[in-house]
């Protein structure tokens, strides 16, 4: 990893764990599926990421908010991923994301499509069985904690724990 994405996640207070599923990630396009506590989230996973991935991004900050989609291609010209818009409304999108898996790159999704604990959308289930690439799972702690980034939090720069 590039000693300036380890500085970032220093700074935001970020332990990463890596499993032997990161080494899939690494060898095979893969579905990365993970749960969702902040707003950070999809940017401590970019800056941990064993590879530059595609990520699912909901359209409100991946193309409506000006600020989060200016954050957002400021990481892409970084080498970091590139966004794709996914609505839950339009299938079209889940597509390019089975685009990306069959050109070689690896997506990530939150499959609750929220921040807040939910049921998770079954579209990386389409997604495998129509590629067959696997689906990674990993798991992010902490980040709720956020009184910044997340709906409840309780601390202003709080621990946040990401294993993949």
């Amino acid at each position: 990893m590039q000693l300036w994405r380890r500085i970032a996640l220093g700074l935001l207070r970020v332990r990463v764990t890596f499993t032997e599923q990161a080494g899939v990630i690494s060898s095979q396009p893969s579905i990365v599926i993970c749960n969702h506590q902040s707003l950070l989230d999809g940017v401590i996973f970019a800056l941990a990421a064993p590879v530059s991935m595609d990520y699912a991004v909901t359209p409100k900050y991946a193309v409506e908010n000006a600020t989060t989609r200016r954050l957002l291609k400021f990481l892409e010209r970084r080498g970091l991923g590139r966004v794709v818009p996914l609505s839950a409304d339009h299938s079209l999108s889940i597509r390019s994301l089975r685009k990306s898996l069959v050109s070689g790159r690896s997506v990530m999704i939150f499959p609750t499509g929220k921040i807040t604990p939910g049921e998770e959308q079954r579209g990386y289930e389409w997604l495998s069985a129509r590629t067959g690439c696997p689906v990674v799972r990993a798991s992010i702690s902490g980040a709720d904690r956020s009184l910044i980034f997340s709906r409840s939090g309780s601390e202003i720069w709080p621990r946040i724990s990401l294993t993949i």
